[in-house]
């Protein structure tokens, strides 16, 4: 089974951080408003009510329903600074990590090797382009189809049994009655196993 790479996790890592600094970025403006206080909600005998209380104050002065959207622009701008904050906070810790894992990755050492010197050595985990070459590589036999089945093609005119199965960047297997995708080059787990059996 193939395994998710630390190339992945930088990637993964990366678009994290840019949909942190995306939501940072947009919650700015409420984190600057000058709105006073916050909401306190009060729920009696199933009535709700609303009421803008300062730090020194214990209840805060009650919201009529005609100033809903004071309550309203309360109790958004008081959830759009605990975003804020949260992904302040998250972003540091992804950015140390990255910052910690700028050295080579132990997958990668066998990239950084000559021809010479690869063709000695056993890796940890084989390079996208030789794995994909050593199970294309591999004689197999289909399951035969039946007469009343439609006809489904891959890019490289190889029939399959399904709409599903027909993806770019993927290499399919047949393997003890079953379709597994051996190589999907697009996804995040770069070649992960996943039964697509017909029945």
């Amino acid at each position: 089974m193939r395994n998710i790479t630390s190339t992945t996790i930088s990637s993964l890592i990366e678009r994290r951080c840019q949909r942190l600094k995306q939501i940072i970025e947009e919650k700015q403006s409420s984190v600057r408003k000058e709105l006073t206080g916050t909401l306190r909600i009060s729920v009696d005998k199933g009535r709700v009510q609303y009421y803008q209380r300062s730090k020194k104050e214990t209840n805060g002065k009650y919201i009529p329903k005609k100033d809903i959207q004071l309550a309203i622009a309360l109790a958004q701008m008081d959830y759009d600074r605990k975003v804020f904050r949260s992904a302040q906070e998250e972003l540091v810790r992804l950015q140390q990590i990255q910052a910690d894992c700028s050295g080579v990755y132990p997958e990668d050492v066998y990239l950084s090797l000559s021809s010479e010197r690869q063709a000695l050595i056993t890796p940890i985990e084989l390079p996208d382009d030789e794995y994909i070459r050593q199970w294309e590589a591999v004689i197999y036999e289909h399951k035969e189809f039946r007469d009343d089945m439609p006809e489904f093609y891959t890019e490289k005119g190889e029939r399959v049994r399904g709409m599903g199965y027909f993806r770019s960047q993927v290499i399919w297997q047949w393997y003890r009655g079953s379709f597994f995708c051996v190589a999907a080059l697009s996804s995040c787990t770069r070649a992960s196993w996943r039964d697509a059996s017909y029945e």
